[in-house]
């Protein structure tokens, strides 16, 4: 067992080949937690003009609840997932 250290290219390449059933992606966090942020925000929008609340009502928060993290990650998954 390797402590500490992480595995090569080539590893990784012969992993996947060994494996048929996996494929690596490239993680796509970033666009999925933007389309959540944007309906997050349409629906509060619709739901403070329906229900005719104030913005006073609104309460900030600190940045921790959100990723900020821009780069993309490479995962293995199952070839053909949907969600990486």
């Amino acid at each position: 067992m390797m402590t500490g250290k992480t595995c090569g290219h080539g590893w990784y390449r012969r992993f996947l080949k060994r494996h048929h059933i996996l494929s690596g992606w490239t993680s796509e966090s970033i666009t999925k937690a933007r389309n959540g942020r944007t309906r997050l925000f349409t629906t509060l929008y619709k739901v403070l003009i329906e229900h005719k609340i104030s913005s006073s009502r609104l309460f900030n928060m600190n940045e921790t609840a959100f990723d900020t993290n821009k780069g993309s990650k490479r995962v293995v998954a199952v070839c053909g997932s949907h969600n990486v």
